[in-house]
């Protein structure tokens, strides 16, 4: 019988697997020669008997994680929620009810393709996509998933829909519609400030400079309606340079690149890659309020240098064999 995938060994060492059909190699990360018989004799195991090796591979599955094989995306979704407290819960709550994860809701884990994701985010909607992402990203993290079903740069970007503001008319006919005279003075106070209903509704009387007849608060969403104030007093200028961005995230100005480049951080003026950049100090302040943020870019610094890190030591490797 012929088989599909052969082993053969580089100069250096390490064994690799040539596939017959696409022509492509692919190392077994092995220089054992008995580990690379075992590792290509199971590659053409599974082309000729896939659900042999489906059933093979949940037993070796059971004997690591016993729910490995069973866990389906409902469970992710609710473990995610278990770890969630306050507004961030509720929205987590609500976003895990969208009937685009209908289709993969049931759907086990260590069973789920491609196609499955894709089925889920057939509709465009914004939502399902970046949820859907950090519901993936969230299993790749507990080691519930062991590769990623679909590849990062693979992952359909969410397509926006254009936003516009309210009109004058729209604004009027709203005005003459409402009864309550409480509730259309509120809408007059949104109207001529151009500030959230939550922001709004928190306004105080500390909030209003009657002498200069302004208006000054802080948004409601950020942890504490006086932390704008604080930041404040430390006399930050409107735009950072990278140095005073990475002061202020207590990392370094190469952790801002990478940053920058993972789309955690956006350079004001679409800068070219090797020009200086500046940043929102507001948004920025923003960011640092917000817990989630600083989780994921955390953990994106973190990858970045464990990537690197392991392709060094696999240099260092190559060249003291070659040595």
């Amino acid at each position: 019988m012929t088989q599909r995938y052969r082993k053969f060994k580089r100069a250096w060492g390490m064994w690799y697997a040539f596939d017959t059909v696409t022509g492509n190699s692919v190392s077994l990360k092995t220089r054992v020669r008995t580990e690379a018989v075992q590792k290509v004799n199971a590659m053409n195991e599974t082309e000729r008997e896939p659900s042999i090796s489906l059933g093979l591979a949940k037993v070796y599955l059971n004997a690591t994680d016993p729910k490995l094989a069973t866990r389906t995306w409902q469970e992710v979704m609710e473990n995610i929620v278990a770890k969630k407290t306050d507004e961030t819960k509720h929205r987590w709550e609500t976003a895990i009810k969208d009937k685009n994860f209908d289709c993969i809701r049931n759907l086990r884990v260590a069973e789920t393709r491609p196609e499955h994701f894709d089925r889920a985010l057939a509709d465009g909607k914004v939502s399902t996509n970046v949820y859907l992402r950090r519901i993936h990203n969230h299993a790749l993290g507990m080691e519930w998933l062991l590769k990623s079903v679909i590849p990062r740069l693979q992952w359909p970007k969410p397509v926006f829909k254009a936003k516009r503001a309210i009109t004058a008319e729209e604004h009027a006919a709203i005005v003459a519609r409402e009864q309550n005279a409480e509730r259309r003075d509120f809408y007059e106070l949104l109207w001529h400030t151009g500030a959230s209903q939550t922001d709004a509704a928190c306004l105080v009387a500390e909030d209003v400079d009657w002498n200069s007849r302004t208006i000054s608060y802080s948004r409601a969403k950020l942890k504490s309606r006086g932390g704008m104030a604080a930041w404040a007093t430390r006399g930050l200028p409107a735009r950072l340079l990278a140095g005073d961005v990475a002061k202020l995230l207590n990392c370094t100005t190469e952790d801002v690149a990478i940053l920058v480049t993972a789309g955690k951080l956006r350079a004001l003026g679409k800068p070219r890659p090797n020009a200086v950049k500046f940043f929102s100090s507001i948004e920025l302040i923003e960011l640092l309020a917000d817990s989630e943020w600083l989780d994921e870019a955390t953990k994106t610094i973190i990858q970045h240098w464990r990537r690197k890190n392991a392709r060094r030591n696999s240099s260092d490797e190559l060249l003291s064999s070659v040595t």
